[in-house]
């Protein structure tokens, strides 16, 4: 019987799943959402530049490990003018598929090198782990030098 209830669970999780999937923002909506929840405006846009031109790895695992935020941006964004440059220019800077698992300005920066050294992170690892916690896995593994 136990075994039945188990089947059970793990079909509506499943349904679940794909139910979420199904209904998954944009990279613009939750890019934006971040814009707005967070205020960011030309002085996030600038810390995006200034780790382009050097990204400073070598302050990953200097801080303890942050915990994933929950953020559950809205389906459709709506923004003012400025909002909308931000995100575009956001979106510029550091566009690559992992922003549609970023929970936080700090997840959008380290989106960056996080999908340059391994572009094949699992998408519940990277729902479920912070970007930083990824990235020292990546480091530890030796996949790039630190």
């Amino acid at each position: 019987m136990s075994g039945l209830r188990e089947i059970i669970k793990q079909l509506k999780e499943e349904k679940d799943r794909r139910e979420k999937e199904r209904f998954r923002c944009s990279i613009f909506s939750r890019v934006n959402a971040m814009v707005k929840e967070y205020r960011l405006g030309k002085d996030f846009i600038n810390r995006i530049d200034r780790f382009l031109l050097n990204p400073m790895i070598e302050t990953v695992g200097v801080f303890p490990a942050k915990a994933k935020k929950n953020f559950d941006p809205p389906l459709f964004s709506l923004s003012d003018q400025e909002q909308y440059r931000t995100t575009m220019e956001i979106i510029k800077r550091v566009n690559n598929p992992y922003l549609l698992y970023a929970n936080s300005p700090d997840e959008l920066i380290l989106s960056l090198i996080l999908y340059r050294i391994n572009p094949s992170i699992k998408r519940d690892e990277l729902e479920k782990f912070h970007f930083e916690m990824l990235l020292r896995r990546e480091i530890q593994r030796g996949i790039i030098d630190k």
